[in-house]
């Protein structure tokens, strides 16, 4: 797993953890750009999703989060002020909130989309479904590229491949399905005060994920983005900095 660095002279550290079938150059290099003269920046590049080393396919949200502890371990001693996830970067995050040697300020998980699968749906015909899922959409962005431009409303090929990792193997898609689809949510980080749970008015599956947080969790800090769906806080990076530097330093402001 890579880990690139950027505003190294700066005090407040800010973690980025893109989602699935992204980079974190096409989640989050324009608010890097942005950031990186005011944050010292860490941007995850998930395993499976590196084009830097495509070697690598992705296995567990666990496995993912124990690696990136380690790295914060070593090089800032487990602590940082901002942990941002988007999607599946999300699950990262709460992932890294079970490790006892880490600490965070403000924990944001943004588009918390998968939902736990019924419990009939066990072993063979649990990996059944999510095989079929996984040749779906390895079909569409490998021989049917043409179909999702389309769905999407974009011009070209060039320009889906500007926002989606096209190159996401078989096997780092169905990690990623497998696991996601059955995720079992611990409900009690939820009323950890650090934590922020986001999503756009747009997306069905994060809002139903936010009906059971608060179910369980009443006193959940939930912000839901007018106008928005899956992913478009990205694509607004001015709007999505406003948004992290309004979290992190309200709440830093109200705890003094």
């Amino acid at each position: 797993m890579k880990f690139n660095e950027f505003g190294k002279g700066n005090k407040t550290t800010l973690l980025l953890m893109h989602g699935m079938c992204s980079t974190w150059e096409m989640s989050f290099k324009p608010l890097i750009e942005l950031a990186q003269n005011e944050f010292h920046i860490i941007a995850v590049a998930a395993d499976g999703y590196d084009p830097e080393n495509k070697n690598l396919n992705a296995t567990t949200p666990e496995h993912e989060a124990k690696q990136i502890a380690e790295y914060l371990a070593r090089n800032f001693d487990g602590k940082i002020d901002i942990l941002y996830g988007a999607s599946m970067g999300g699950y990262h995050a709460l992932e890294l909130l079970t490790d006892k040697r880490l600490s965070f300020k403000t924990i944001i998980a943004d588009g918390l989309s998968a939902a736990e699968m019924p419990k009939l749906l066990t072993g063979k015909l649990r990996k059944g479904i999510i095989n079929i899922e996984t040749s779906l959409i390895y079909g569409l962005m490998t021989k049917h590229q043409g179909i999702i431009v389309k769905a999407l409303g974009l011009s070209s090929v060039d320009e889906l491949k500007k926002m989606m990792y096209i190159d996401t193997s078989k096997e780092t898609l169905f990690n990623t399905l497998y696991h996601m689809a059955d995720y079992k949510f611990d409900y009690s980080l939820f009323s950890n005060k650090n934590i922020h749970i986001w999503c756009g008015s747009e997306e069905k599956a994060s809002l139903k994920n936010i009906r059971k947080i608060r179910q369980f969790c009443p006193a959940a800090k939930v912000k839901i983005f007018e106008n928005c769906g899956h992913g478009s806080l990205l694509t607004q990076p001015e709007r999505l900095l406003k948004a992290i530097k309004k979290t992190h330093y309200c709440k830093k402001i109200k705890g003094k």
